[in-house]
């Protein structure tokens, strides 16, 4: 509970979370969730179908089979 209560009030930036909003900022994100598929920002929240789909693609792209 120290450990948590010490972290709750820590007011300082976290990095990963910098590097996070930078790397959105970067792609004109239009806010959360945002999912970027082999380059490929989504406009849209995929269902697990989908993004099965999407990400299956993605592999054969890459691999050509």
């Amino acid at each position: 509970m120290q450990a948590f209560n010490s972290c709750n009030q820590e007011t300082g930036k976290v990095a990963a979370i910098e590097r996070d909003i930078t790397a959105a900022k970067a792609l004109d994100s239009p806010g959360t969730p945002t999912i970027v598929v082999n380059g490929q920002m989504l406009r849209f929240v995929p269902d697990s179908f989908q993004i099965e789909a999407l990400l299956k693609r993605a592999k054969q792209d890459r691999t050509g089979s």
